[in-house]
């Protein structure tokens, strides 16, 4: 029963259990090939584990150049340029599947910016992607709703203080932490 397979398999990737992962993930792609996300966390998985050859298996994009299976391979390989491109159309696209992928596409593209030093494309792209905006005075609005775990605006913060803009990324993080704290209590 395929859909079992794939959640068992996302439930010990999450266990942090990779072996058993792997197990169920590879029998649930094995009756389905189509299931994207059991695809890219497989990759992930092998990626983790070091076996870069299991995961470019997985990929097989079928001719297409910027896949976002190959995020994980790409920073692996510290493939800077290559995996912000991959990351920056995925966002572009909307083909960003889960919690995981975003943080994988955050990563991404901080290291692009980082590289390239086009922040002002990461600043764009993590604005968007977290839904942060600024009010006149140029202090941070989170939203209210979304992921807990907050990577595009942690990112955005980053890029921001990466590329000399000090005041505003200490600001975001600043209410980064403030709504979190809010949250656990």
């Amino acid at each position: 029963y395929q859909p079992a397979f794939a959640r068992l398999g996302d439930v010990h990737m999450l266990a942090g259990q990779a072996a058993k992962s792997i197990r169920y993930g590879e029998r649930a792609l094995a009756l389905d090939p189509s299931l994207e996300m059991t695809r890219r966390n497989l990759i992930g998985s092998y990626v983790d584990l070091g076996d870069m050859a299991a995961a470019r298996q997985l990929i097989d994009d079928e001719g297409i150049a910027a896949s976002p299976r190959q995020l994980s391979v790409l920073l692996r390989e510290g493939s800077w340029q290559q995996a912000g491109e991959v990351a920056h159309a995925s966002l572009a696209h909307g083909t960003v599947s889960s919690t995981i992928e975003s943080a994988t596409n955050v990563a991404a593209i901080r290291m692009h910016a980082r590289t390239t030093g086009d922040f002002a494309r990461a600043q764009a792209a993590l604005e968007e992607a977290s839904g942060v905006r600024w009010d006149e005075a140029g202090h941070a609005i989170l939203p209210q709703e979304g992921s807990p775990l907050r990577d595009a605006a942690i990112g955005l913060a980053d890029v921001l203080l990466v590329s000399g803009q000090q005041e505003r990324g200490r600001d975001l993080l600043t209410r980064i932490l403030t709504l979190m704290q809010r949250e656990i209590d």
